[in-house]
């Protein structure tokens, strides 16, 4: 259940910053099309709460360092934030 939650949380944050990513100068912008990948597939993540997609987690892992890898490259790292 509670990765569910978690994979529905993760994709609708990703769609929030794919479309802040659009707007918001051409650095960014050259990302949008990695986002648009990742968001595709943190999709399927969502069946976890059903029980579920699970074969989806390998996929949304390699999308979502894939992104790294091309914001880091782009001069736009993805930074950790502790609390």
């Amino acid at each position: 259940m509670k990765a569910g939650a978690a994979g529905a949380f993760a994709y609708h944050e990703l769609k929030v910053a794919r479309a802040d990513a659009i707007c918001d100068g051409p650095v960014l912008r050259t990302l949008a099309v990695s986002m648009t990948t990742a968001v595709a597939a943190l999709s399927p993540l969502q069946g976890l709460k059903t029980g579920s997609g699970i074969g989806a987690i390998e996929g949304a892992a390699k999308a979502i360092n894939g992104l790294g890898t091309r914001a880091a490259g782009g001069g736009a790292p993805i930074k950790d934030i502790n609390h």
